[in-house]
């Protein structure tokens, strides 16, 4: 059984053709233009912005400056992820959420970050750290920066040193010692500082063993300070990386060498 193929007349193909490429040629041209009179509506225009989140330090003279010249486009077009990172460039930025309102509004909620302590990395004096333990750039002066503690280290562990200072923070202050900084070197040793300018050497180790070596030097102390009629203020250097004990220099105290006085540590 043989099969017929009839085949359409060569001008009804190309009157068919024809009419395809019209057709797409007067949608593509009723797109742009439903596209042009999108961006030319003033119902679509970006009347306000409306900042949410109770931000301190982001206030509208820092927005006019820094992200509505970045603002591309009306409510329908504005590119949302592109708007969303402007924002979080803006100092004292954390994480901003933008959502489009119809009509005309722009809604942005604000997390700011909340400084814990001041971080020390190449002379920078606009680093701090957050409560997250993040390292972020902001003036200084728009917050009580005397009372922040000092930090530093490898900025990668940030959040291990912040960490580690609210770690050691209780167990000083139980003594009547106020940590002021807080260090932390390449090797991973930990150095403290103390607000009287007292330098603790803590040496390396995990979070625990730092915190039990600390807690026992602190123990021991008085009765090491006791003969030589001194106390904790007197304190000017300890070093605590010895396996069995502790070296420590005070304040007034001069030795033949004149050098921190080792100290045996109580056993376990």
């Amino acid at each position: 059984m043989s099969h017929v193929v009839l085949r359409q007349p060569a001008d009804v193909r190309l009157m068919n053709a024809t009419a395809s490429v019209v057709f797409t040629l007067v949608f593509a041209l009723l797109a742009a233009a439903a596209f042009m009179w999108i961006l030319r509506n003033p119902a679509f225009a970006i009347e306000r912005v409306v900042v949410e989140g109770q931000p301190e330090h982001s206030n509208a003279m820092a927005l006019q400056t820094n992200v509505m010249p970045r603002l591309q486009g009306n409510l329908f077009t504005l590119n949302l992820e592109q708007t969303q990172q402007a924002f979080e460039e803006m100092p004292w930025v954390r994480n901003a959420i933008v959502k489009r309102i119809f009509p005309g509004t722009l809604q942005v909620e604000l997390e700011e970050h909340v400084p814990a302590a001041l971080w020390e990395e190449n002379q920078n004096d606009s680093l701090m750290v957050n409560r997250q333990g993040e390292v972020f750039e902001a003036n200084r002066g728009e917050v009580e920066h005397e009372s922040l503690p000092r930090l530093s280290g490898p900025r990668e562990h940030s959040a291990q040193v912040l960490a580690m200072y609210q770690r050691v923070q209780p167990l000083l202050e139980s003594h009547h010692m106020h940590p002021h900084a807080l260090f932390l070197n390449a090797r991973g040793n930990w150095q403290a500082v103390l607000a009287n300018n007292a330098v603790l050497e803590l040496g390396a180790g995990q979070p625990d063993e730092v915190a039990w070596r600390l807690e026992r030097f602190l123990q021991s102390l008085p009765a090491a300070l006791e003969p030589l009629e001194r106390t904790s203020q007197s304190l000017e250097y300890a070093d605590l990386r010895h396996g069995n004990g502790y070296a420590i220099r005070l304040k007034g105290v001069v030795t033949g060498k004149s050098a921190a006085q080792p100290v045996r540590r109580p056993r376990r």
